[in-house]
């Protein structure tokens, strides 16, 4: 077996038909489009990775995006890992060492390439891979999953309605309507808007303020996070005070465990203001109404301002044990800036830090 670099724009036959035997051909992500987005399109530049061969056919990959996060005004280098895979076809043992092999190979390139630290999010087989003593890698942040139904009466589909829904329908009705009178945000003006233009720079120079290590939401990356996704299609709503945006929500319309739902893919408010969040909120509970959505679907830290005013707007936290796709990061770092990664009280998370969102 060799080792070999991924050069974006020009392997992509080859490592799509790898991921075609691995996730399916059906798979949305296993397209030109989809990776040349996350790959080449990125703000912070082109992106790398690690492919194995065996007979001149790839057995093994480990995408690296290129990403920047920002603590204040300190930049972190990213090494983004995405889809790491081995071919199915391969025996057990050997598979085990094409997976050694590029995840090695993958932190290495990292280490060369002058980034911080590398994070993944990794599926369940993948996860108990990299937090092996044998790959260094470290759990830092395991959000938990919050579901608003729109209406107790109007869930569609049962895959979620079966796990979650009777623990809201008994609640809500009442809730709704005492929520929604509380009148939080009621200083903030709300808009949709379908461009992120000057104003996203101006509210990324107020949000860092409070020195939380978070993905970069500057206009440009903006615009590539959810303007230029090839996959999917985004709302935003802007919460406004004299002009400026003082925080902002984007969804995503889906049909996710088996009804219509309505993702909260990013949610930010200046200060963590709670007044701005609900305010954001009640919005998007009328947007998904608007549209005839059955639920509401968010991620959350559980210590954070954002799963605060998610349970003041009704939505209510599902135990892990019925989560019906978890979402973990996992982090590993190559330098002192780095190891603030590790580090989940820094953090200030949200759903869109995931390209599969």
């Amino acid at each position: 077996m060799i080792e070999r670099i991924y050069h974006p724009g020009q392997d992509e036959d080859s490592i799509l038909d790898l991921r075609a035997r691995v996730w399916g051909s059906d798979h949305p992500h296993s397209s030109r489009a989809f990776y040349k987005w996350l790959f080449v399109d990125t703000p912070d530049g082109m992106g790398s990775g690690n492919i194995v061969e065996r007979n001149g056919k790839p057995v093994g990959f480990a995408g690296l995006a290129n990403r920047s996060a920002q603590i204040g005004k300190t930049r972190v280098r990213v090494a983004h890992g995405l889809d790491f895979m081995a071919d199915p076809g391969l025996g057990g043992m050997l598979s085990g060492r094409v997976v050694l092999k590029i995840v090695n190979a993958h932190a290495k390139l990292a280490v060369k390439l002058g980034y911080d630290c590398s994070l993944n999010y990794p599926n369940d087989s993948s996860h108990k891979i990299l937090i092996s003593k044998k790959m260094k890698y470290q759990p830092v942040l395991n959000p938990d999953l919050y579901v608003c139904t729109v209406s107790a009466f109007t869930i569609k589909g049962r895959g979620i309605a079966k796990q979650i829904a009777p623990r809201i329908a008994g609640t809500l009705g009442g809730l709704y309507a005492t929520i929604r009178s509380v009148g939080a945000g009621k200083t903030a003006e709300i808009q949709m808007v379908t461009k992120f233009d000057g104003r996203f720079d101006d509210h990324w120079g107020r949000l860092i303020g409070d020195n939380k290590l978070r993905f970069i939401r500057d206009a440009r990356t903006l615009r590539w996070r959810y303007s230029e996704n090839p996959l999917y299609q985004y709302s935003t709503l802007v919460a406004l005070e004299a002009g400026a945006i003082v925080g902002f929500v984007v969804v995503s319309q889906r049909h996710l465990f088996g009804t219509d739902a309505l993702l909260i893919c990013d949610l930010c408010a200046v200060d963590g203001n709670r007044h701005t969040e609900t305010a954001l909120l009640d919005a998007v509970q009328s947007t998904a109404k608007s549209r005839d959505v059955s639920v509401i679907v968010a991620q959350a830290l559980r210590a954070s301002t954002t799963s605060l005013s998610l349970g003041r707007m009704g939505f209510v936290r599902t135990p892990q044990r019925v989560n019906p796709k978890l979402f973990r990061m996992v982090a590993t770092k190559y330098t002192d800036l780095g190891a603030k990664v590790l580090e989940p009280d820094r953090w200030a998370f949200s759903w869109g830090d995931m390209d599969v969102v």
